[in-house]
């Protein structure tokens, strides 16, 4: 069946743009909607309304939140301020509102137009889905036409074979005009060229790269299928409120180990999206002077083996997992990583992986001391025994246990710099109540969680009073900090 004719998707949006009157948020109409956004993505600082007002978009989302604050104001969504012409101290919040309807898909592009591949990225990662090079298991649709079809053959083929929709851009028009993620048909089906007036099949090549990192592949069993992980290798939780102590245990380090050419870091990388976790080894094999460089070992994904490099200053660690060396269909790059070593013992590593991305997580790493008889499987080209030199009889470990609570806090007031309201702790079926300020210089958040308000029958009473410290996070989405009694109380 023939596709639909195309919609030109720069004509269409199901993004909302609106600004603050007095007592509510006040919708923009059609037509200046669709205008807003498409300046927006043209990088246009001052749009126009009328003859008496402009839209600043020059503005960033954290010099909007510290200048123009409203009780419904968002962090996530303020994008700029409505502003007269002639007076531009007279503003009004302006926010942009964009469903997440392809949250969690993965989309592979192969269309024969660069300008149109650029709109298909913009637009799917607008509503939250995210681009890849290439099809993989993971792969939840590809947006494609027939012309394509000759020099993606390979890639398309092997999505036609794993049933994953092949689809027209009308698919996402019509995405974006019921502002949902639509079950694909018939009527947008893109298939294959026939026989007759196919070309001569030419080399897999896909045809839109986004950048940034990318989610790994499960791996899979004698099937094909994705097998379940049974490695008994767990990320250590964040750390989170809590009475009792975790155990992020690790094995000790002989002196000045850190960071020394030919030395292994075994741990494991877990993403946050959908909490998949992979164990792995870096392989630091040459350290000259800041650069780093050396391998990954992936041993739950058959056996995968990557590129990286990267730069160290002092404690800080930066690298980028960049070529494959084994293990095309188990893993992609690239990938960027940021971490900190543990200069305290020398032993450990931890940061996140792909920050700001919607592949983001974390990662962590304990030295591997290896013995002369790994050294010798390495210089022979044996397997190397990926625990080797960590498990050992008498071997001790020490740590700390950290228990996981999740919890809600509702910022109920503010007067100024000072805040209070409530923290809703589920697992301990209890409320607390707090108070604290803001920084102005630092614009540093320090709180006190100083009562109990509410406490069921069965709850669990948490120790009071306990200080917080916080701050926003660079992607003004999520406020980042720590806590403890020894954290002195907001003034």
């Amino acid at each position: 069946m023939a596709s639909k004719a195309p919609t030109a998707l720069d004509s269409l949006t199901a993004v909302q743009w609106a600004w603050r009157a007095d007592d509510k948020w006040i919708l923009y109409d059609a037509d200046k909607n669709l205008e807003l956004e498409n300046e927006y993505h043209a990088g246009t600082k001052r749009v126009k309304i009328d003859k008496e007002r402009f839209v600043d978009l020059s503005l960033s989302q954290k010099v909007i939140i510290k200048n123009w604050f409203c009780l419904d104001c968002d962090e996530a969504t303020s994008i700029g301020l409505q502003r007269r012409y002639d007076d531009e101290t007279k503003r009004r919040a302006v926010q942009r509102v964009a469903p997440n309807f392809f949250k969690g898909c993965i989309f592979v592009i192969f269309l024969t137009d660069d300008d149109e591949i650029s709109l298909v990225e913009r637009v799917v990662e607008t509503y939250g889905g995210s681009i890849r090079p290439s099809v993989t298991k993971r792969t939840k649709y590809v947006i494609a036409n027939q012309e394509s079809y000759s020099t993606n053959q390979v890639e398309w083929d092997k999505a036609a074979g794993q049933d994953t929709p092949i689809l027209s851009t009308e698919w996402i028009a019509e995405c974006m005009r019921q502002k949902k993620l639509v079950d694909p048909d018939a009527d947008w089906e893109v298939e294959k060229p026939s026989e007759d007036s196919a070309p001569a099949p030419a080399p897999a090549a896909a045809s839109s790269s986004s950048g940034g990192g990318v989610k790994r592949k499960a791996p899979m069993d004698d099937d094909g299928d994705a097998a379940a992980d049974k490695t008994s290798v767990i990320a250590p939780p964040p750390a989170k409120k809590a009475k009792t102590t975790s155990a992020a245990a690790s094995a000790s380090a002989p002196p000045n180990s850190t960071l020394k050419p030919k030395t292994s870091w075994m741990g494991v990388c877990a993403y946050d999206s959908q909490g998949d976790k992979y164990p792995f080894t870096l392989n630091l094999d040459v350290v000259s002077g800041n650069d780093i460089s050396g391998t990954i070992d992936w041993p739950t994904l058959n056996g995968a083996k990557t590129k990286f490099k990267g730069t160290v200053f002092g404690n800080l660690l930066n690298f980028k997992e960049y070529e494959i060396i084994t293990g095309e269909d188990d893993v992609e790059v690239p990938n960027t990583y940021q971490g900190t070593v543990d200069f305290m013992t020398g032993e450990t590593i931890s940061g996140k992986v792909n920050e700001f991305t919607d592949q983001a997580g974390k990662w962590s790493v304990t030295y591997v001391e290896k013995d002369e008889a790994d050294d010798d499987a390495m210089d022979t080209g044996a397997p190397e025994r990926l625990i080797a030199g960590v498990i050992k009889p008498n071997q001790k470990y020490t740590g700390v246990v950290i228990q996981e609570h999740p919890f809600e806090i509702t910022i109920e007031s503010r007067t100024g710099n000072k805040i209070e309201g409530t923290i809703f702790w589920k697992q301990l079926k209890c409320s607390t109540k707090f108070r604290g300020s803001i920084d102005p210089d630092t614009e540093e958040l320090s709180i006190e969680e100083y009562q109990i308000a509410k406490l069921a029958a069965d709850g669990m009473e948490p120790e009071l009073p306990m200080n917080y410290k916080a701050a926003v996070s660079a992607d003004l989405e999520h406020l980042e900090g720590s806590w403890g009694s020894d954290i002195s109380k907001p003034e």
